[in-house]
């Protein structure tokens, strides 16, 4: 299993870009083996937390580069989120 979590900066309290991108991309995650296990919102609106599970890195990494998720992200990346990947390993 190849874990990854995504942390997410949006500037202010707007999630609705957010929240559109996910619309559009959670459902793909199935098409590379990928679960998001945990969301987590942060209490001081600074952003967001989530793990997410892969079969392997491999898997991530066509995950991220299918056509449609990269679509999807435009408008995220113009709204100034902020995303960063790290791969985890769970204890």
């Amino acid at each position: 299993m190849f874990c990854v979590l995504l942390t997410i900066g949006p500037p202010g309290e707007d999630f609705r870009p957010l929240e559109a991108y996910e619309a559009t991309v959670l459902p793909l995650l199935a098409d590379y083996g990928g679960e998001r296990l945990v969301c987590l919102r942060h209490l001081d609106t600074g952003g967001e937390t989530h793990l997410y599970a892969f079969p392997d890195e491999a898997a991530f990494n066509r995950y991220m580069a299918d056509p449609a998720r990269r679509r999807a992200a435009a408008p995220v990346d113009q709204a100034g989120i902020t995303t960063r990947y790290q791969p985890v390993v769970m204890l």
